[in-house]
């Protein structure tokens, strides 16, 4: 069977997860998927992504670095609400495409890596 999509809390609280890289069949990623894995540093987004749900990485304190495709259409709230040692977004798309994606909550000091160059977002 293929795997599209993580559901909601499906790695809540994991505390043993330190990095992750997604198949490239998920395309939908549920709430709170990730949220309180106090261990996780980075994870590598599959390029299929399409909709990233509500506190998908909620608190997730020691998250360092995200790798988000271009694929990506919808953007739940607070995804790196807590997230205080995000440094760098690594975006496969463009800056004005990442601006539609109207990310929310995202620490200050994070910088986006994308098509056009580096940015600070806050």
């Amino acid at each position: 069977q293929t795997v599209t999509a993580l559901s909601d809390s499906c790695f809540y609280n994991c505390d043993t997860l330190i990095a992750i890289h997604l198949p490239s069949t998920i395309t939908y990623i549920g709430s709170d998927a990730f949220a309180y894995c106090d261990s996780l540093r980075g994870i590598e987004l599959s390029e299929s992504l399409v909709n990233l749900s509500n506190r998908a990485f909620y608190n997730c304190y020691n998250l360092e670095s995200v790798c988000i495709p271009a694929s990506l259409r919808n953007v739940g709230n607070d995804i790196f609400t807590g997230c205080d040692n995000l440094f760098c977004l690594f975006y496969s798309g463009s800056l004005d495409s990442w601006k539609a994606l109207n990310f929310y909550s995202i620490p200050t000091g994070t910088v986006l890596s994308c098509t056009d160059g580096l940015f600070s977002l806050n």
